[in-house]
């Protein structure tokens, strides 16, 4: 005959929660880490941050010069360059590709619904269809994993060519 086993009641202490001076809500320990970021996740958050606020800027200063926002994507692509050379920098390519490939899903998604928002071409209303759509992410998500292909083999040429007798 085969018995449940029912789980064993666990305190909140044995599980590591603890309270502070008085606080009202118990925290984790795991998250109370005096520890600096990691480099990487550094790079990572900076990048998206990053050219998401670059995608508002250049919105707002193509509504409000006439410039065409096209130009503006090349602002971006040096963006996508920067996290992949950063990333393998301080990791490896495989890294710096990711980095780059998750920083491309930022901009495609967050950026476009923000430039969108704010509408650089002015007040011309578009219906792209939900393929359209996809068919842009995809194709933004590996324009910015070429840049950081590119970004990150010149982190690993620089170097060499700093390194090389004179």
């Amino acid at each position: 005959m085969v018995y449940y086993e029912y789980p064993r009641v666990v305190s909140s202490k044995q599980l590591g929660f603890r309270r502070e001076n008085g606080a009202k809500r118990n925290c984790p320990d795991r998250y109370q880490s005096s520890e600096p970021m990691n480099p990487t996740v550094k790079i990572f958050v900076v990048a998206v941050v990053g050219v998401i606020a670059f995608d508002a800027l250049a919105s707002v200063a193509s509504r409000v010069t006439g410039l065409p926002y096209s130009i503006m994507s090349v602002g971006t692509f040096v963006i996508y360059f920067a996290t992949g050379f950063y990333a393998t920098r301080h990791a490896n390519l495989k890294i710096g590709l990711c980095a780059s490939a998750i920083v491309g899903f930022a901009d495609s998604t967050f950026g476009w619904f923000i430039s969108w928002v704010i509408r650089p071409g002015g007040p011309a209303e578009q219906v792209i269809a939900l393929g359209g759509i996809a068919v842009t992410i995809l194709s933004v998500i590996l324009i910015a994993t070429v840049g950081g292909a590119l970004g990150g083999l010149f982190s690993r040429i620089l170097p060499s060519i700093k390194n090389s007798p004179t």
